[in-house]
């Protein structure tokens, strides 16, 4: 007869972590999204740092192009390599939305972690990521290669929903960095 408002349903309703199986709330406040949350974060050997609006917005704006044409899963738990993919494609291509600096060893770690256990792994990166006018270290790190787009690297804009490619990286005997772009 008088159901009540899913918001209501949901913040009474019990959630569990998928990863650990301990209790998590919904919150939904003013500031941020709605999310889930640990009770407690002493159980829960997956936890990690908060997620940015950025990194939000980005990993919903990559579901809803991909999954119209593709099967993808987001925050995929892949217990053998102990992480959590951001989008899992195709149940082989992960990709990973990076909008804030990790360290090269905590990179190297997933990546190789990744092509040890069979999946593709694509970084995409955030603002704060973005290739400017020198390589830092992080992003010799992250750099891809092939043969017919030589170095390059994957950026996401939300602010206009735009994939830029940034390929043929060509760094100068001054530490001076060329590129050539496209984006859809």
């Amino acid at each position: 007869k008088g159901l009540m408002p899913l918001t209501e349903l949901a913040m009474n309703a019990d959630f569990f972590c998928p990863v650990c199986q301990s209790a998590v709330r919904l919150k939904n406040g003013n500031v941020m999204r709605p999310h889930f949350a640990h009770i407690t974060l002493q159980t829960c050997y997956f936890n990690s740092e908060n997620e940015s609006n950025e990194h939000l917005s980005l990993k919903a704006e990559l579901f809803a192009s991909l999954s119209k044409t593709e099967k993808v899963v987001v925050e995929e738990v892949l217990p053998e390599l102990g992480q959590i993919a951001d989008l899992l494609v195709n149940e082989k291509l992960a990709l990973e939305v990076q909008c804030s600096r990790l360290s090269e060893k905590r990179l190297r770690e997933r990546t190789i972690s990744y092509r040890q256990h069979d999946f593709q792994v694509l970084w995409l990166l955030g603002e704060k990521l973005w290739l400017g006018k020198r390589l830092s270290n992080l992003h010799k790190q992250l750099l891809y290669f092939s043969k017919n787009m030589g170095f390059h690297i994957w950026e996401l804009d939300a602010k206009i929903r735009e994939v830029r490619l940034k390929y043929l990286i060509y760094e100068d005997i001054f530490g001076n960095i060329y590129h050539q772009t496209k984006t859809c």
